[in-house]
């Protein structure tokens, strides 16, 4: 099974099962539960720890790994393991995720919209629908 938790265009946070392992994938995300193979007790740890490594892709195996102590973004050997999960991502977002069909701030698109909405008491409905009167 594979869970997504956010996806946008700009970033991600998905946990899917390639090749018998949960693999958990964070992109552009701020992890602040991540300390690398750094002792969770050290009171020099904060929350924003990963700020200072800089740190905002995330890609960990949840099977072997489930206190996700090894980022493996960078590792030469899971580069096309990562590719492919990403683009599996962006075939997701391009399929499921709602794009509205106006461009946000166009005056006169936004005037259109104005009078639907007013022009039915207020109600927005799907296409193809009408208000009950």
């Amino acid at each position: 099974d594979n869970i997504i938790f956010a996806l946008t265009s700009h970033y991600m946070t998905v946990i899917k099962r390639v090749d018998g392992s949960d693999i958990k994938v964070m992109k552009n995300m701020f992890n602040s539960s991540w300390f690398g193979d750094a002792k969770e007790t050290n009171n020099a740890m904060m929350c924003n720890q990963n700020m200072e490594f800089d740190e905002f892709n995330f890609m960990f195996n949840l099977t072997s790994d489930p206190m996700e102590r090894s980022n493996m973004w960078d590792h030469p050997e899971k580069q096309d393991q990562l590719n492919d999960f990403v683009d599996w991502a962006a075939e997701r977002y391009d399929d499921e995720y709602y794009h509205p069909p106006l461009v946000f701030a166009d005056e006169l698109e936004r005037d259109d919209i104005y009078a639907y909405f007013y022009g039915n008491d207020s109600f927005i409905v799907p296409w193809g629908c009408s208000t009950l009167e």
